[in-house]
């Protein structure tokens, strides 16, 4: 009875602290010697909209699937429960949408990433108000932006990053594999802490071929592949090369140029800056690597050019060439 305060004449009845339990019927008896009178009271206890247990908050879902945000709000008279998301009310009409019969609950059906965001349980009557907001990530399975093969192409000893950019989404493990085994750091390879760069320093030609990155979490799993190419520049072996040769008149002579270089370089010969082509006199051996000229003339004195190219760059050698004629006997005839 500590919550009960009676007035010293008994009169009247005070509730400290009233609470549900003190709601029910009071009655109050008045005697004296002409008799007694009784007065029947009786007391509604209301109480402002309350959770009556503890809810998740911050619920995870994963896509597709469904969920129910519980809202097991009480209060004295009932609440009127609505519910809104991102401050907008929702039309609850048993589709995407419902409630569980007896319930405040909200029941999410087929989940898609955009039904992420800020849900609120609103609740009401006329002691009070009660909001109670639900942060709902959906997680998808992890998608890759952007479509098509991307392909890497660099020089070789250069530095490259290749990327694997995701939608966002909430990501367990992001793996690279080349070649189907998983790519192991060291000096000259690294990733990003987020896994989606992966940075090869210095790349060589053992660095070619495919790469495949692996993105896990708990709605699925995808991949991506990207191509790296490592190009070598043309460079012609000029360690056998005769820079000025001599051809000898009405004889052939052959002219070589070793390249190297990947992809195989495009060689092309000019003479004083123009193209030469196969023909005539012309023969081109080995991918152009030897040209020839057959029945020299004095016409083929001049400057003959090597040219290499790929897509990793060009090379140029040029050969001087002189023709020799062979010396004639003259005949002095004396009178």
């Amino acid at each position: 009875m500590n919550n009960f305060l009676l007035s010293p004449r008994g009169e009247s009845l005070m509730i400290l602290k009233a609470s549900t339990n003190d709601g029910g019927g009071y009655s109050c008896l008045a005697k004296n010697i002409a008799g007694e009178s009784e007065g029947i009271f009786s007391v509604t206890v209301l109480t402002a909209p309350y959770l009556e247990q503890t809810v998740d908050q911050n619920p995870k879902v994963i896509a597709k699937s469904g969920v129910t945000l519980n809202c097991p709000v009480r209060g004295n008279p009932t609440p009127i429960v609505t519910w809104k998301f991102n401050g907008t009310p929702l039309s609850i009409d048993g589709t995407k949408y419902s409630q569980p019969a007896g319930t405040n609950d909200l029941a999410i059906s087929e989940i898609l990433s955009e039904n992420s965001g800020r849900y609120t349980c609103n609740a009401i009557n006329e002691v009070s108000a009660l909001d109670t907001d639900y942060a709902l990530d959906v997680i998808a399975p992890p998608r890759f932006q952007g479509t098509g093969k991307k392909i890497y192409e660099i020089l070789s000893g250069e530095t490259v990053t290749m990327t694997c950019p995701l939608e966002a989404s909430t990501l367990l493990e992001v793996t690279w594999y080349r070649g189907g085994n998983p790519v192991y750091l060291s000096d000259n390879v690294k990733i990003s802490p987020d896994g989606q760069k992966l940075t090869v320093a210095k790349a060589a030609l053992e660095d070619n071929g495919k790469y495949t990155c692996e993105a896990k979490n708990q709605a699925g799993t995808a991949d991506a592949e990207v191509f790296l190419k490592v190009y070598v520049a043309p460079t012609i072996d000029d360690s056998n090369l005769i820079e000025n040769p001599l051809a000898v008149l009405g004889k052939a002579i052959y002219l070589e140029c070793p390249v190297d270089g990947i992809p195989q370089p495009v060689i092309t010969w000019l003479k004083n800056g123009k193209p030469l082509d196969a023909g005539g006199r012309y023969s081109f051996q080995q991918n152009n690597i030897t040209f020839g000229i057959s029945n020299v003339e004095t016409d083929d004195v001049g400057k003959y050019s090597c040219v290499a190219e790929n897509k990793g760059g060009r090379a140029e050698e040029n050969f001087n060439l002189q023709v020799l004629a062979p010396p004639e006997l003259t005949t002095n005839e004396t009178q």
